[in-house]
């Protein structure tokens, strides 16, 4: 007979503490190890709220770090193609050996780095910082 509603843990001690849960030779012992077994089944369910919140948590901090290193990349793509190219006259001679960097570049890289901050703030709170590959204990 199936459990029509969720066990308590006291009625399934009750149920094992019972001297006839142990005798195999009792007509209602295959009854008893199954009503046990489910009743521990739903107390206790392999996929409970926790380990969702855990799924939940080790997904968000994987995100974090994607992001992170997709803003490292940005920051060293605009370092690499910021103007940085010398003139000279006409005859060869250097006119100017710093071109500032455009106003939206800066601009922008501050932008990068509030936004890193911000991360590795978040990714240290969560116990990942930046720069460690993230892996769960019983991988």
């Amino acid at each position: 007979m199936p459990l029509a509603r969720a066990t308590s843990l006291e009625s399934l001690r009750r149920l094992i503490g019972d001297k006839n849960y142990w005798t195999p030779h009792d007509p209602q012992f295959e009854e008893r190890q199954r009503q046990v077994r489910e009743g521990f089944g739903q107390l206790y369910s392999a996929k409970n709220d926790a380990t969702e919140e855990l799924n939940a948590q080790i997904e968000c901090i994987r995100q974090r770090q994607q992001r992170y290193d997709e803003i490292l990349d940005e920051y060293d793509e605009l370092i690499r193609y910021a103007p940085s190219v010398l003139e000279y006259d006409k005859d060869g001679r250097l006119l100017k050996d710093y071109v500032p960097i455009p106003p939206a570049i800066e601009e922008r890289k501050r932008l990068l780095n509030e936004e890193l901050r911000i991360l590795r703030e978040e990714l240290d709170r969560l116990g990942a910082p930046p720069g460690i590959q993230f892996k769960m204990n019983n991988e």
